[in-house]
């Protein structure tokens, strides 16, 4: 009887005994053979899930310190920052994946001038249309955001953002469209004037600071006319209203536009270059790389005066031995993509004005 035991149980290790016999010939085998190419075992590829870093990250300096926590369906940050020269500054971000689709996220910074808090919300359709809608508050914090004032009213700006994107991985000719319509509002909390003595026309009226409401929109579009060319084209329109007064309107357009392209060659050579103008500056950029050296010219226009910069790089590796670029056909031939749906709930509208919309009225 004990001996029937004794078989029965070993019985039920051997498929166990042989499992692990089998893994450590795999094991012993993959070794000898990486000895035997020149290969060390430290160089062999770990198990999986063996190299993924903690989700806490910390970093702390002279000028700030910064505590973060990441995972794939959530993100926050809060960062203090002492600058030289300017006052503390906090910020906080915080995002999350709410389904497959839907994310959500928020920053809220504060500094000596102004308080700000952005909300985004992000839905992917399909993996090629994506949807946003984003809200921001602005508020003033103290005077020091306007000088000339001794006594400076409050300011709170509102601003709203909705956008529409698709890409075309598989068209040849049109890769993306894009659509954006946007609102910021500004309002004092009181009415403002300035001292008497900045008005030079009148010094018996005092001048008025008029806050303003602004309207836009912004056109993209990505044309690929062969496959080792890139173009995008951008093109943006709006105009301010202030009112100084009761019954006034003063009313400024503005409008931008940039123009980009890309040209990939067969030897790995990469021709790109960008035009941009607005209202009262612009930017001319041309550039050419390939594998570890770049060059770019760059000049920016300002009214009547010009810029000019040329800049030549190269990346030499610490073991002298220069590496061929294996990725310059999978650039030239990747289409277009979006971020991390978490991550783009996090970017703040580049729309949304950093300072309040005032203007000085007489």
């Amino acid at each position: 009887m004990h001996r029937t035991r004794v078989a029965a149980t070993l019985s039920h290790f051997k498929p166990l005994l042989a499992g692990a016999l089998r893994l450590s010939f795999i094991c012993s085998f993959a070794v000898s053979v990486a000895a035997s190419a020149g290969v060390k075992p430290q160089d062999l590829p770990s198990l999986p899930g063996a190299d993924i870093p903690p989700p806490w990250h910390w970093a702390v300096d002279e000028e700030s310190a910064t505590l973060a926590y990441e995972t794939r369906s959530e993100k926050w940050e809060a960062s203090l920052d002492h600058s030289s020269g300017l006052g503390p500054s906090l910020a906080v971000d915080y995002g999350v994946l709410l389904t497959n689709r839907l994310g959500a996220g928020t920053t809220f910074t504060r500094d000596t001038d102004y308080a700000e808090i952005v909300a985004n919300a992000v839905y992917a359709h399909r993996r090629n249309v994506r949807f946003r809608l984003s809200g921001a508050q602005l508020r003033t914090v103290g005077s020091g955001f306007l000088s000339s004032y001794d006594e400076a009213p409050g300011f709170r700006q509102n601003s709203f953002l909705l956008s529409a994107r698709k890409y075309w991985p598989e068209n040849r000719y049109l890769s993306g469209l894009g659509l954006a319509l946007y609102r910021v509002d500004a309002t004092p909390s009181a009415p403002a004037m300035l001292p008497l003595e900045m008005n030079e026309l009148d010094e018996d009226r005092p001048a008025s600071v008029a806050s303003g409401k602004l309207d836009g929109f912004m056109l993209n579009l990505g044309l690929r006319p062969t496959w080792q060319s890139r173009i995008e084209l951008r093109r943006e329109f709006s105009h301010i209203d202030y009112r100084p007064y009761p019954g006034s309107l003063r009313r400024e357009f503005l409008s931008s536009g940039r123009v980009s392209f890309q040209q990939y060659f067969g030897n790995c050579l990469q021709l790109h270059g960008g035009y941009s103008a607005g209202s009262d500056a612009g930017r001319l950029d041309l550039g050419l790389a390939k594998d570890n050296w770049s060059l770019r010219l760059s000049q920016d226009f300002h009214d009547a005066d010009q810029d000019t910069l040329l800049q030549f790089s190269i990346s030499i590796p610490l073991g002298g031995k220069v590496e061929e670029s294996g990725t310059c056909l999978a650039q030239r031939e990747a289409a277009p993509s979006f971020a991390p749906i978490v991550d783009a709930a996090l970017q703040r509208p580049l729309q949304f004005p950093r300072e309040p919309l005032i203007a000085t009225e007489q």
